[in-house]
C-alpha cells in the first residue's frame, strides 16, 4: 500500500506456489509460512483510491494491463467503485485483450449497495448456518 495526500494505492499481490497453501486458513502452521518472499506484485492491477467531494473513488490503474484469464480468454480488468454516505457502487468488467469486447462482468451498470441507517442490524441467524 502506498499513501499520498488524498490518495491511496493498493498493490495487489499473488501468492507464489499457491497450491502449497491450500487449507492454510485452517492450518496456522501453514499460514505462518506465508511471508513477503511468498508474494509477488500483480503488475498493472494497482487500485488507486482518492477522496473528493465527500466520496471515495477507486479505479484500477490506467493502461489496461491488469490481465485476467477467464474461460481460456485473456482479458484486462476495468474496475471502479464509489463509496459515499449513501452506500457503495462497484463495477467490474473484463475486456478481451484483442477485440476490446466485454467478456465478463456487469453489463447493466454497477452493483449498488445502499447504506442502512441502523448500523446495529445484523444478518439473520439462518445465514450463519448456511455456511
Amino acid at each position: 500500500m502506498v499513501v499520498e495526500v488524498n490518495k491511496l494505492r493498493i498493490i495487489y499481490k499473488d501468492l507464489e506456489n499457491s497450491k502449497n497453501f491450500i487449507g492454510a486458513t485452517l492450518d496456522h502452521i501453514k499460514l505462518r509460512e506465508i511471508n513477503s518472499s511468498s508474494l509477488s506484485t500483480i503488475e498493472g492491477c494497482a487500485l488507486d483510491i482518492t477522496y473528493t467531494e465527500g466520496k471515495f473513488i477507486g479505479e484500477i490503474e490506467p493502461g489496461c494491463k491488469c490481465i485476467v484469464e477467464r474461460n481460456k480468454t485473456r482479458t484486462y480488468l476495468q474496475s471502479q467503485f464509489y463509496i459515499d454516505n449513501l452506500g457503495m457502487r462497484t463495477w467490474d468488467q473484463g475486456f478481451d485483450v484483442e477485440t476490446k469486447e466485454v467478456c465478463w462482468g456487469s453489463l447493466a451498470g454497477p452493483f449498488e449497495f445502499k447504506k442502512h441507517q441502523n448500523s446495529e442490524l445484523k444478518p439473520p441467524d439462518s445465514w450463519q448456518n448456511a455456511w
